[in-house]
């Protein structure tokens, strides 16, 4: 399926007032973020013609060393501004881009073991719902995450008014499904800037 899906149109529209100087910019940091990369560890030899990216793609030449870094950091559980959850998630992740879809998934099944011990301590943990969310679905548990949305999006309705909702919560509702709730989380944060 190759169609825009309604999620790009929300963020498209959203900037479409900014687009030319948007390019400008996106070129330049993209270019910027490319030159700084160490190219024998990373792949830096993207076609840029044209290209106004809006993420940087960073591919490891080497994903085992990915995992191997994964691996060594000292706690189960990471709670920082790039990531929040099981660090064995993020070794299934580096699993997935080298191409190891089975090891990926028995790394995630170690994650939401990990998951489901935090939830046995703290039931309302929402970050801990919302990761178990996403690797349900990544587990091709569909069902089973659009299940525990409603949960998750209860423990999101109780934070006080203004707070916006992590950027994970947009990312499990779109895994569970729940495409309109998506786009309603990503409108909300494109419109408070």
């Amino acid at each position: 399926n190759v169609r825009s899906t309604e999620l790009n149109a929300v963020l498209g529209r959203a900037q479409l007032k900014r687009l030319d100087a948007n390019n400008v910019k996106r070129t330049r940091n993209l270019n910027a973020f490319l030159d700084g990369l160490d190219p024998k560890k990373f792949y830096t030899d993207f076609d840029r013609e044209g290209s106004s990216n809006y993420a940087f793609t960073l591919v490891l030449r080497e994903p085992d060393q990915a995992l191997l870094t994964v691996q060594a950091f000292s706690r189960d559980w990471l709670n920082d501004n790039w990531f929040r959850g099981p660090r064995i998630e993020l070794a299934g992740d580096a699993l997935a881009q080298a191409g190891r879809p089975d090891a990926a998934a028995a790394e995630w099944r170690t994650a939401l073991k990990v998951v489901d011990q935090r939830l046995a301590t703290n039931p309302n943990d929402r970050v801990a719902l919302g990761r178990r969310v996403i690797l349900l679905a990544r587990l091709g548990d569909v069902a089973g995450a659009r299940q525990l949305l409603p949960t998750v999006r209860q423990q999101m309705n109780m934070d006080p008014a203004g707070t916006l909702p992590p950027t994970w919560f947009a990312e499990a509702c779109l895994v569970a499904g729940d495409r309109q709730e998506a786009m309603r989380q990503i409108d909300v944060a494109l419109h408070s800037r």
